[in-house]
């Protein structure tokens, strides 16, 4: 379902990372984004190389889970761990979501180009963040519901969720 060039390239661009590792699911969150996958599995081994070049360390696995959040700043690494579930999970864990249709359709801007999807209402994603799924690929299924509420990319076991942009208004094309 990744992209793992894509994946691996803006695990490397993030100022922040969150790593959650619990039952043989690792959980990947930036901030903009959240990947729920098995990083054991042979073609997201890349994915896994990345993190560990970024935090020089893989969490333990335990039935409770481990975090290991890096945060870099002006010439400062910091690395820190917990023992506690994040926060951030529930995003994943508690939604109530319905299929959404991905209308292919991109709003441009100066600064960042957002694909379109139809739930409720439009939902825009930075166009960066889809590119790192492969959208070819069989059995993915685009969950939503309102315009600033998250969307969630399923196949089989993999999952991520990819927070929306806050339009200042809305598109005059996209009247119902």
């Amino acid at each position: 379902m990744f992209k793992v060039a894509k994946v691996s390239s803006e695990i490397k661009k993030s100022s922040t990372i969150f790593w959650y590792r619990t039952n043989g699911i690792d959980y990947v969150c930036n901030g903009y984004w959240i990947i729920k996958t098995d990083l054991k599995k042979k073609e997201n081994r890349k994915i896994l190389c990345s993190l560990v070049e970024k935090f020089g360390l893989i969490p333990s696995e335990s039935k409770k889970g481990k975090e290991v959040i890096i945060t870099t700043s002006y010439k400062k690494v910091e690395i820190s761990e917990s023992t506690k579930k994040p926060k951030w999970l529930e995003l994943l864990e508690n939604r109530e979501t319905e299929e959404i249709e991905n209308t292919r359709l991109i709003h441009m801007s100066d600064r960042d180009n957002h694909r379109i999807f139809k739930g409720k209402e439009y939902i825009y994603i930075n166009s960066r963040f889809i590119e790192m799924i492969d959208e070819k690929a069989s059995g993915i299924k685009f969950e939503g519901s309102r315009d600033l509420e998250p969307i969630i990319i399923t196949c089989k076991n993999d999952e991520m969720l990819i927070l929306p942009v806050r339009m200042e208004s809305k598109s005059e094309y996209l009247k119902n």
